[in-house]
Order: structure tokens, then C-alpha cells, then sequence
């Protein structure tokens, strides 16, 4: 909302949840790394945030296989 109380209108990207693995943001890999850092350790944090970024680049490669299929 604006200061004089009248709802703007946003520009709105995808939510991370309408996302799929190969779409996410640098910013969302970034708020995963850093809660999984407050919860684990720092090594238990970067695992979690390679284990995402391998599941983007999974899901990439299907794609292209259903593309070259």
C-alpha cells in the first residue's frame, strides 16, 4: 500500500513455490543457504544448497531429454 492508504499494483514474479527446480533465483538459493546456516552448520548449509542446485540441474537435464526424445 502507498502512504495515502491506496493498494498499488506490484510487478509479482513467480512465487518460489510456483517455481520448479531449474527456475529458482539466486535469491531464493540465498535464503535457503542462510537458513539452513542458522539451523546446521556451515558445511551441513553448503550441502543443503548443493543438494537444491543438483536437483535444478536434474530437472534441466530432463527437460532436454524430453526435448531431444
Amino acid at each position: 500500500m502507498s502512504k495515502n492508504g491506496v493498494a498499488k499494483k506490484s510487478k509479482v514474479a513467480a512465487s518460489s513455490s510456483d517455481r520448479k527446480g531449474g527456475e529458482r533465483a539466486r535469491a531464493d538459493l540465498r535464503k535457503i543457504y542462510v537458513n539452513a546456516k542458522r539451523i546446521y552448520r556451515e558445511e551441513e548449509a553448503m550441502l543443503a544448497l548443493c543438494k537444491n542446485c543438483m536437483d535444478s540441474i536434474r530437472a534441466r537435464k530432463e527437460i532436454v531429454e524430453r526435448i531431444r526424445q
